[in-house]
């Protein structure tokens, strides 16, 4: 979601997406209608993250590889013309311990344009081993595939979702995504740190405590903010940081402010800071690595998911896609997923160039995560044929792919925090 701390993906995370054109009204999570018996399916695959560092001096961590196994199994429990619910729990077996994820998720069908039937997501809820928790709803629903698929089929989800997410050390998160990807944050920290992130529609933004707070840690820090790019990095654009103390401590200048070189290009139509695209070829051939058992053919749809965010506050950028594979009678026998994030900005105060922001117009961090899951059984009442199948592995893996993306967010978040703190305790600066 953002993908949020998530990110928290969140998921986005992942999920940070809803439906626009037909998307429906869809009731919240909660305990399945009477409903025929229940049927499973099983998926299983790999996960592979790599994260590569390239800080202005010598890079204070190591270039990451690391590759999981993970097995997911989705129970089906009411029929795809009502709300169903779909409960799929994934572990990850990693090399030295094995983690396990719960999501539950609402799927309708809706009436789409002409003749198509949307088949929507309202909500998820997830959980982790961890004690974290999601909870997420998109109005209007997302949409996550249409029916019947043919060859050109596009349509499109907007950013707008509202979510609440809770982590183990009693952080809390409430979120209210807009349309176009800008957002509001209200985080409550155990330490007392409440406070506000907002990102504007023109991609400026930033931290700033509640009327009812005194400030960031104790009153020290009030605010941290972000102009928009002045120009395009390629003409010289800036960003403009700046952070306002509390005249207590007797900082000068206060505010403090700073310039760097921009990351991203002014925020218009042409670069949104979010943008959403599905399309459908069909008569594809199933790549190899989904190693798709060949009881489901070799050949079907690609239902391909496009996500693209800029997130100017916490310093990134986002692609995720997600590719579908579509067996016209059984539904998706694999689904791939791979996420780019590009990081520009050193919260963990590692820097040496004297810059608050680290703004070198470079990132800092690129950290790339692939995922398959191939459907290997399914079992129970109308297998066969039954496109429920499809939101069950889509949205089921892209739920799971999107909250593990969503805790990178959340751990950039308290990066951002801890650094503020550094601000309040080291005269203004982060060293």
């Amino acid at each position: 979601m953002r993908q949020r701390i998530f990110l928290m993906a969140a998921v986005a995370a992942s999920l940070a997406l809803t439906a626009c054109g037909g998307g429906g009204s869809v009731p919240s999570p909660g305990s399945p209608t009477a409903s025929p018996a229940p049927f499973n399916v099983v998926f299983s695959g790999t996960k592979n993250v790599q994260a590569m560092y390239a800080y202005p001096a010598a890079s204070p961590y190591p270039n990451e590889n690391l590759t999981s196994q993970i097995n997911e199994s989705t129970t089906i429990t009411s029929p795809v013309s009502q709300t169903t619910y779909y409960q799929t729990t994934e572990t990850e077996a990693l090399p030295n311990v094995t983690h396990t994820y719960t999501t539950q998720e609402e799927v309708a069908q809706t009436a789409g344009t002409g003749n198509l039937q949307n088949l929507v997501v309202g909500g998820i809820n997830y959980s982790d081993d961890s004690k974290d928790s999601q909870q997420v709803r998109y109005a209007p629903a997302l949409i996550v595939d249409e029916e019947p698929e043919s060859n050109g089929l596009t349509w499109s989800n907007t950013a707008a979702l509202t979510a609440n997410e809770k982590y183990a050390d009693g952080t809390t998160i409430a979120r209210t995504q807009n349309a176009d990807g800008s957002y509001s944050d209200a985080m409550v920290s155990p330490d007392g740190t409440n406070a506000t992130i907002t990102l504007n529609s023109d991609g400026s933004g930033g931290i700033a405590t509640p009327s009812t707070s005194p400030g960031l840690f104790s009153g020290q820090v009030i605010s941290y903010s972000f102009s928009a790019p002045s120009a395009a990095p390629s003409s010289g654009g800036k960003i403009t940081v700046s952070i306002e103390f509390n005249p207590a401590l007797g900082l000068t200048p206060n505010p403090l402010v700073e310039q760097g070189n921009a990351w991203f290009a002014p925020i218009s139509s042409t670069n949104p800071l979010y943008s959403d695209k599905t399309t459908v070829a069909t008569s594809v051939v199933f790549p190899a690595s989904c190693s798709v058992p060949s009881a489901y053919g070799t050949t079907g749809n690609d239902v391909r998911r496009t996500v693209q965010s800029i997130d100017p506050i916490l310093g990134y950028e986002e692609i995720t896609q997600t590719d579908a594979y579509v067996d016209p009678t059984v539904g998706p026998v694999c689904v791939a997923m791979q996420d780019a994030v590009l990081a520009y900005y050193d919260w963990q105060g590692t820097n040496t160039n004297g810059s608050h922001n680290f703004l070198t117009g470079q990132p800092l961090q690129i950290t790339n995560t692939t995922q398959t899951l191939t459907l290997q059984s399914g079992s129970g009442a109308g297998i066969q044929g039954l496109l429920s199948l499809a939101p069950a592995a889509i949205a089921g893996a892209e739920a799971n792919f999107n909250a593990s993306i969503s805790a990178v967010h959340m751990k950039r978040t308290a990066q951002f925090l801890q650094y503020v703190r550094k601000l309040s305790t080291n005269g203004g600066r982060p060293q």
